[in-house]
């Protein structure tokens, strides 16, 4: 990877975005299930 090319600290913070939403995807799912347990 070439880091001196332009926009690819953006393409970086995209793909680090990329990661946290699924991250927020897989724990909401996970907390539905709890609350599917629990009601």
């Amino acid at each position: 990877m070439v880091w001196e090319r332009p926009g690819f600290g953006a393409l970086f913070l995209f793909s680090q975005h990329k990661k946290a939403r699924k991250r927020l995807i897989e724990y909401g799912l996970k907390i539905r299930k709890y609350q599917n347990a629990i009601f």
